[in-house]
C-alpha cells in the first residue's frame, strides 16, 4: 500500500468555532476513523451509530487527553448544516464513515462526488484550493519537516475495519 502526505501541518490550538473541519481520528488506524466539525458541533457515523450534533471542545479535550493521533482539516468552503446527513441509523453495507462527509460535500461542491477515500477528497479540496489549513492532535512523532505521511488503504481494509468494530460487540 502507498502512502499519502499533508503538507504544512502544524500544531493544533484553537478551534474557530465558525469554521468546517474534517477530523481524522486515530490517524496510525488503517483506516482512521472520519468525523466532522461544523461551527463547534462533532458529527461522525460508524456500523456503531454515531455522534450526532455534540460538542466539539468535548471531543477534541478528549482526544487530547487520551492521545490519540487525529488530524484536523479545515476546509475553505460552506456547508449546509450536517444533521440530516448523520442520522442515527447505522452504516449500511458499503458505507463508511467518509459516506455522510462525502455526501454532504458534495452538495455544494459536486467535484468531490466521484471520490472514493479521504486522500482522494483531500486531493480535490487541495487543487480547487478549499483546504485551509491543516493542524494535528499528538502526531509528532508521525510529522516530519512540516508534513505528515498516512498509509493509504482501500475498500478491503475499510470493510475489515467496520467487521471487526462489529465483532466487538
Amino acid at each position: 500500500m502507498s502512502n499519502y502526505s499533508l503538507m504544512n501541518i502544524t500544531e493544533y490550538h484553537e478551534l474557530d468555532g465558525q469554521a468546517v473541519y474534517l477530523l481524522m481520528i486515530n490517524v496510525e488506524n488503517i483506516p482512521p476513523h472520519l468525523g466532522l466539525i461544523y461551527k463547534g458541533r462533532y458529527f461522525s457515523k460508524s456500523s456503531l451509530g454515531g455522534k450526532f450534533d455534540q460538542d466539539a471542545q468535548l471531543t477534541l479535550k478528549s482526544l487530547i487527553r487520551k492521545k490519540i493521533p487525529s488530524i484536523l482539516v479545515r476546509l475553505n468552503m460552506n456547508i449546509v448544516d450536517p444533521k440530516a446527513f448523520f442520522n442515527k441509523i447505522p452504516l449500511r453495507s458499503g458505507e463508511s464513515c467518509l459516506s455522510p462527509i462525502k455526501n454532504l460535500i458534495s452538495e455544494n461542491f459536486s467535484e468531490v462526488s466521484s471520490s472514493k477515500y479521504v486522500f482522494d477528497i483531500l486531493e480535490v479540496l487541495i487543487a480547487s484550493n478549499k483546504l485551509s489549513t491543516v493542524e494535528h492532535i499528538c502526531c509528532d512523532k508521525l510529522i516530519s519537516e512540516g508534513h505528515i505521511t498516512l498509509n493509504k488503504y482501500d475498500q478491503e481494509d475499510i470493510d475489515k475495519a467496520i467487521l471487526n468494530t462489529k465483532m466487538l460487540c
